[in-house]
């Protein structure tokens, strides 16, 4: 279920277009390819409040982020979220990466010869 940040049909009040957000993430709707996985946010709705500790340049530009004039983001958290499933989801990915090189790494010698013995038998008439 999405809700509309703004009352004013159409327009919000500086004229732009309104934005609707889902109601249990606070994230604009449709925006799921830049949140990554928004069912696992919907299955897990209680967010828990953290402390964290950030220089003040960084906090600078969350703000700016967040009162930008096309503004995908209502706060602080939500930027913070949103670079959090960034990263955790690019970790995971890099994760996943050395793994499957490490599997060719240690199968090297077998998948070349494989590959030999199949390229050899595509070239026979």
């Amino acid at each position: 279920m999405a809700v509309k940040v703004t009352g004013s049909p159409g327009l919000t009040p500086n004229n732009k277009p309104e934005m609707t957000r889902d109601d249990v993430t606070g994230f604009p709707t449709g925006s799921q390819e830049f949140i990554g996985n928004i069912a696992d946010i919907r299955q897990n709705s209680d967010m828990k409040t953290i402390a964290i500790t950030i220089d003040e340049k960084t906090l600078k530009r969350i703000d700016r982020l967040k009162t930008d004039a096309n503004a995908r983001f209502r706060s602080r958290s939500e930027v913070i979220r949103q670079a959090a499933l960034e990263f955790v989801a690019r970790l995971e990915r890099l994760t996943e990466e050395d793994r499957e090189r490490d599997i060719f790494r240690r199968n090297r010698e077998r998948l070349d010869r494989q590959s030999r013995e199949l390229i050899k038998e595509q070239a026979k008439p």
